[in-house]
């Protein structure tokens, strides 16, 4: 049985999950204990990882409209050709 090799993007994807979650409840245990919440250091972090996530998904949708596949090489191929 062959193991596939899963892709950068999933990667990234679980990776800032994992993140975002153990954030979360780091800021819950500071509240909890009687601190200050930091709302503008949420804001930031939340704003970044959706930022994250719209531009794996632009560039998923490029790849996928000029038809470029996984194991695709770029030889010969100007990268802004598939931008």
């Amino acid at each position: 049985m062959k193991i596939k090799k899963p892709n950068t993007s999933t990667l990234i994807v679980w990776f800032v999950f994992f993140v975002l979650a153990a954030f979360t409840i780091k800021i819950l245990q500071i509240v909890e204990n009687g601190g200050q919440e930091p709302a503008v250091l949420i804001g930031a972090v939340f704003a970044f990882c959706t930022g994250e996530f719209i531009n794996l998904t632009v560039i998923k949708r490029t790849k996928i409209k000029h038809g470029v596949k996984k194991n695709d090489s770029n030889e010969g191929c100007d990268n802004n050709q598939m931008l």
